[in-house]
This record gives C-alpha cells, sequence and structure tokens, in this order.
C-alpha cells in the first residue's frame, strides 16, 4: 500500500472516529426524501456507528392492493464495518430482522456510488400481495432469495435506478393460494438462476426449475416509465398440473410438438 493510500485511509478512519457518536436519527429526514416515495424509515435509535430502526416499504408507485393496507414493516440494525476504509469507503454492516424480509448485507458509500456486499436476502413472495394489486388475487406464497455472485453491485448516487452487477436469485416452494377469492393452493415449483444489472435494464436468466409449471427461459426488466417486464423462452404445465394452468400456459404462446409452449410476453406498467 502506497504512502498516499495510507494518508486517504487515515482521512476516512479520523472522519469515521469523529461522526462515530452522531444520533443517526438526525439524518432520518433526509434519508426519507431520498426514499420516498416506496419506502420510509422511522423508530431511528442508535448512532452512525451502530443502531437501529424500521423500514416501511409500501412500494411507492407500484399500484397497491388497498390504501388501508398496511404497509410492510421491516427492522433492520447496522454497525459500522472498519474493512470498508480500505476501499475508500465508509461501509455499514446491515442486518433485517422482518418477518416479510430476513438477511444480511454490507453497505458500502462512495464519493459516486453505493455498493452492496456479501448479499443474503429472503423475501417472503406473500408480502408482494401487499404491494401489488396485480399479484394480490393470486395470494402467492413461497420464498425468493437474493445473493451474491462475486463482484458488489454498485448503484450510482444520480440515478438510484442505474445498477451495474451481478446476483442470483432462488424462487422455491412457489404456490397459487386463491385466485379471485377461490381458494386452490396449487404448488407451482421453485426455480434458480441470475439477475445481471446494466443501467435501468436487468437482464435475468432462468437456470434450474422443478415442479408442476417447468419455465425454461429468461428475459428482462426495464426500470424508468413505464416499467418494462419480458420473458421469452418455454413454458410447460407437466403431469399432474390443474386444468387451469396449463390453458393459461397455452395462451401465452405457441405449442410446440414436446408438449411445450414456447412464449414471447412482454408487459409495461
Amino acid at each position: 500500500m502506497t504512502r498516499r493510500t495510507l494518508v486517504i485511509v487515515g482521512i476516512f478512519a479520523f472522519i469515521a472516529a469523529v461522526i462515530a457518536l452522531i444520533p443517526a436519527r438526525i439524518f432520518e429526514s433526509a434519508l426519507n426524501k431520498a426514499l420516498a416515495p416506496g419506502a420510509q424509515v422511522r423508530n431511528t435509535s442508535g448512532t452512525i456507528w451502530s443502531g437501529s430502526a424500521s423500514v416501511q416499504l409500501d412500494g411507492g408507485q407500484v399500484p397497491r392492493q388497498s390504501r388501508s393496507t398496511p404497509a410492510i414493516e421491516v427492522p433492520i440494525q447496522w454497525s459500522f464495518a472498519p474493512t470498508s476504509l480500505m476501499q475508500l469507503r465508509l461501509g455499514f454492516n446491515m442486518v433485517a430482522t422482518g418477518r416479510h424480509l430476513l438477511g444480511k448485507t454490507t453497505v458500502e458509500a462512495g464519493l459516486l456510488s453505493v455498493q452492496l456486499r456479501n448479499v443474503d436476502l429472503r423475501l417472503a413472495i406473500e408480502s408482494l400481495s401487499q404491494l401489488n394489486k396485480d399479484i394480490a388475487f393470486l395470494r402467492p406464497t413461497g420464498e425468493l432469495q437474493i445473493l451474491s455472485a462475486g463482484h458488489p453491485l454498485q448503484i450510482d448516487y444520480s440515478s438510484p435506478n442505474a445498477m451495474t452487477g451481478r446476483l442470483n436469485f432462488a424462487v422455491s416452494r412457489v404456490r397459487v393460494q386463491a385466485i379471485a377469492g377461490v381458494p386452490l393452493g396449487v404448488p407451482l415449483g421453485s426455480y434458480g438462476g441470475h439477475l445481471i444489472f446494466n443501467g435501468q435494464r436487468i437482464v435475468y436468466q432462468i437456470e434450474k426449475s422443478s415442479g408442476l409449471l417447468s419455465l425454461n427461459g429468461g428475459g428482462h426488466v426495464v426500470l424508468g416509465k413505464p416499467n418494462e417486464f419480458k420473458y421469452q423462452g418455454f413454458g410447460a404445465a407437466l403431469s399432474g398440473s390443474p386444468v387451469w394452468l396449463a390453458n393459461a400456459i397455452g395462451t401465452l404462446g405457441r405449442a410446440t410438438s414436446d408438449g411445450r409452449v414456447s412464449i414471447d410476453y412482454q408487459t409495461t406498467w
């Protein structure tokens, strides 16, 4: 390590020591302005060095199931990560302990961007029903796990939707509990793959699929105005699937000779 780097690291260490005892609550208002309208921070306690808060998620511009539906509340805790100073960043180990979101990651703030390292987050899929009315009628259950895949995910301050990096995902025990209020309790399957972030475009690829609903393909999600979702690949309702599932898959594309359906689906919102 060069002398210049040691000096810079020393400066960062001094700054970190100075702000260590600053109450975290004084940053709550500014943080809420940056997170609005999709999330808000409440009940902040502790210091910049170590503390806790509650993050309320309501989906922002995503159509909520009902304005009376309570926002998802995620308790979080943080502690300063000294090793981030070696990357010339201020880092914090974040831990989420909520029923809807559970896991940990290291958040590292730099001059132009923030990075997420060591991501291991688990999201209860049923919580999506509280954020989006288009999903609520299915009453889905299951778990979505997001994991780091080597390099950190980088998010640009100037454009929060502009991200760079790669994450792996695993969706397990997906089940449709109901359709339009009619109870079903149908298990669809489990899936795994990866996400590649490039600006406002998130490219996904499904690499593993098991269960009644077989999916083999990928697509993208574009974050903007409007948002865009695309899936291109194959789908099939395997033996033992309910008739409505086979019919639904059939409406999304063209039947192939091997019994699968070739799908090229795209929508915006």
